[in-house]
């Protein structure tokens, strides 16, 4: 008796050789929030430069350069803090 071999085809998928390379890290953006804006920093960024939830933080706008400039106060006293710290024999 003759039984005829059959082959699954399943359809092809495109190759993924031609995507461009997704990028590991994302950039700040803003978002809204309730009425207002706000902006999103990856939770690496700021471990990486030592800011933490809750920080103070101050901002300065540059109207010329159209440059927003964000300190963290409470990052830099911490560094400050960790630079001048006082010596046991001080007390």
């Amino acid at each position: 008796m003759f039984k005829p071999r059959l082959k699954m085809v399943t359809p092809l998928r495109k190759s993924t050789r031609h995507k461009p390379p997704q990028k590991s890290y994302s950039m700040p953006k803003l978002i809204t929030i309730g009425n207002s804006v706000g902006m999103v920093i990856s939770k690496a960024l700021l471990e990486s430069i030592d800011w933490k939830k809750g920080d103070s933080i101050e901002y300065e706008y540059d109207d010329i350069e159209k440059r927003l400039v964000v300190r963290n106060l409470t990052a830099e006293q911490r560094d400050s803090n960790a630079v001048h710290k006082p010596h046991r024999e001080d007390y």
